[in-house]
């Protein structure tokens, strides 16, 4: 039985992450018991970024990676221009997505899962890049953030409230007494995920 040499995570290595040579390392494996696609050469996964978690020990797949060409949603968002930012896909039951349009701007707000702590300011100016919908549903949001970014609300999402903020798509704001407003209008969201 023939041995291959894969890539394997040596630590667990989260969504949205963009993988590091050190976080890798290579194994010998049975090649009878590998899947079709598995990772070779450091080389082809090191610096792509993750769409799913990566369990240490396991071998890296081309399925767990955002790869242009791929024709999945994941690679497409998270292959822009601008290294930078990065789609993510932010799943809401609130029902004043059906009035988004792709360039919009909006601000997440995290809300205290007892409401007794005041809600705080997570991201704002957020782009929106499309509306995820089920049956023409709209079941979330599609934004453009930065890693950074990712890595604050994925803790929380169960706990973030969208305000619609008067952004227009250049990003110009409206005057300070309208963002309050709208800020009273959006709802939580929670257990949604």
């Amino acid at each position: 039985m023939k041995d291959t040499t894969v890539i394997v995570a040596k630590h667990d290595i989260e969504p949205f992450t963009q993988i590091k040579t050190e976080d890798l390392k290579k194994v010998t494996r049975p090649a009878s018991g590998l899947p079709n696609q598995v990772a070779t050469s450091m080389k082809t996964v090191a610096g792509n970024f993750t769409t799913t978690t990566i369990v240490k020990g396991n071998a890296v797949q081309k399925e767990h990676l955002a790869l242009p060409g791929n024709g999945d949603l994941s690679s497409v968002l998270t292959n822009f221009d601008d290294p930078s930012v990065r789609g993510f896909a932010l799943p809401s039951e609130n029902p004043m997505i059906k009035n988004m349009q792709p360039g919009n701007q909006i601000d997440l707000y995290v809300q205290s899962k007892d409401g007794n702590e005041p809600s705080y300011l997570l991201a704002d100016n957020v782009l929106v890049l499309g509306i995820a919908k089920d049956d023409d549903n709209p079941v979330g949001l599609i934004l453009a953030l930065s890693q950074e970014q990712v890595k604050k609300i994925v803790p929380v999402m169960n706990d973030i409230q969208i305000a619609l903020v008067p952004y227009n798509a250049q990003g110009a704001t409206a005057d300070k007494d309208d963002k309050g407003d709208e800020q009273e209008e959006s709802e939580t969201e929670g257990g949604d995920k």
